[in-house]
């Protein structure tokens, strides 16, 4: 990607020329390095992310005072990477540091804050901690609608998170409901060719998928990989992900042909981004095997 490269040649001449001015321990060298662990992750590089918000935490951690609302932000961001990397217990933890300096900062009631119930919510959902996940996906939402209104994009992202956990206790309607409550204001806020537009799509073919729907679910998954594709290129995990979704797609059907070359597509895409034995790595290679011993029959 040829914007990323150039973006992150940029960000290390800053740091060059930071570095020469101030010396390392200066906070606008910890804000290039977080930049550039945005940047990473964005990308989908997350070794490289943490690296570079943990260089970032180290030098605020020294020139800033302890309740520095950036320290706050280099929390959150390795706490993003952890949750990631299905590291979820560390994610949590990370998390709830920066909640404590942001409450310190703001008080209760701050865009940011809701943004990290909204974080807290997905770390506890993905660790199977739903009651704490379901906790913090209506506290992010209800201060979301108080401070922003029922048009922001942060309100839709929490509508996405509530209905992804309705999807995964089964109660699918409700779910369908939470994400067209969210694509409309995605559409209308966002544009219709915006990445978050591409998730919200991607979580509603999971739906329909689960309700035997099958063509709403792939019509939901070509929209989705459209966008992705023209925002990030082939090579992105987003991408993979809504492979891997068109696929089961296929095997629902019965064209195994089909289905084993969208899951390999994903597989060979993620395994790029993923270290090996992640949960992902293995759901999408168990996916594979699954096709292969139909095809095989």
């Amino acid at each position: 990607n040829g914007e990323y490269e150039l973006a992150r040649e940029n960000y290390f001449k800053s740091i060059e020329t930071q570095l020469q001015l101030y010396g390392e321990e200066h906070p606008d060298v910890a804000m290039t390095y977080t930049n550039l662990a945005f940047l990473s992750e964005k990308n989908g590089d997350y070794n490289s992310a943490m690296i570079y918000f943990e260089k970032a935490l180290n030098i605020r951690k020294s020139v800033l005072d302890e309740n520095h609302p950036d320290l706050a932000m280099s929390y959150n961001g390795i706490a993003g990477i952890y949750k990631v990397l299905a590291q979820y217990s560390s994610s949590i933890k990370y998390y709830s540091k920066a909640l404590e300096i942001l409450h310190r900062v703001h008080g209760e009631k701050h865009p940011s804050i809701a943004s990290v119930y909204g974080n807290l919510g997905v770390a506890y959902d993905k660790s199977g901690d739903k009651e704490k996940a379901l906790e913090f996906y209506e506290k992010a939402l209800s201060l979301r609608l108080e401070l922003l209104g029922d048009k922001h994009p942060d309100v839709a992202q929490s509508y996405n998170d509530l209905a992804a956990l309705h999807d995964n206790n089964g109660n699918y309607n409700d779910a369908r409901q939470y994400y067209k409550n969210a694509l409309e204001i995605q559409l209308e806020v966002l544009g219709e060719k915006h990445p978050n537009v591409a998730v919200t799509y991607n979580n509603m073919g999971v739906v329909y998928n689960n309700l035997e729907m099958y063509p709403k679910a792939m019509d939901c998954y070509n929209k989705a990989l459209e966008i992705q594709i023209g925002v990030y290129g082939e090579n992105h995990p987003d991408v993979a992900t809504t492979c891997n979704n068109i696929g089961a797609v296929y095997f629902n059907y019965g064209n195994y042909a089909k289905a084993s070359e969208y899951l390999k597509r994903a597989y060979t895409i993620m395994k790029e981004f993923l270290p090996k034995g992640h949960p992902t790595l293995e759901i999408f290679r168990e996916n594979i095997e699954r096709v292969e011993s139909m095809i095989g029959q």
